[in-house]
This record gives structure tokens, C-alpha cells and sequence, in this order.
């Protein structure tokens, strides 16, 4: 499942995370863009990349349990028996 467009709002120093991985500026170009050091310019991306990741992350557990109400809802009015769910291994 690919991850939902929005998945970058919310999420703090996207200006540089997007530069570096859309635009592929180096951490340089982009820290003399922005008036910073590199490293702040490295720890920002890094940061950004964690949130982007856990926001996909929650996303696709909301996804999963909105699929499982569905399929429960879909057993509970009869329209299709329990025994056809292949429900998926937990990890």
C-alpha cells in the first residue's frame, strides 16, 4: 500500500527533507540555502525521515483495523461467513 500523499504534512523541517531527498541537493547545498550548518541540516532530514516514517506507520495500522471493522461488520450481517477471512499474521 502506498502511503497517502499527505503523509508529509505535519512534519517539521520538510523543506530540507524534501531537497535533499526529492530535489537530491547535497547536506552542503542545502545548509548554504538555508544559512545553517550541515550538521543542523543533517539532524533536521534525520528527524524528519522518523516522523514521515511513523506517520506511515499509523496510517497503515488505521488502514488495517478500518479493513478488520469492515470484514467484522461484513460477518457479524451475515453477507459473508467468518471462515472466509484470511486474516493476516501478527508480527
Amino acid at each position: 500500500m502506498a502511503p497517502r500523499a499527505g503523509a508529509m504534512r505535519g512534519v517539521p523541517r520538510k523543506g530540507e527533507f524534501s531537497l535533499h531527498y526529492l530535489e537530491d541537493l547535497s547536506y552542503q547545498e542545502i545548509a548554504d540555502t538555508f544559512n545553517q550548518s550541515t550538521g543542523t541540516v543533517r539532524v533536521s532530514v534525520h528527524r524528519a525521515l522518523g516522523l514521515l516514517r511513523k506517520t506511515i506507520e499509523a496510517q497503515r495500522q488505521n488502514d488495517a483495523q478500518l479493513d478488520l471493522a469492515a470484514l467484522l461488520k461484513a460477518a457479524s450481517s451475515g453477507k459473508i461467513s467468518v471462515k472466509q477471512i484470511d486474516l493476516p499474521s501478527v508480527r
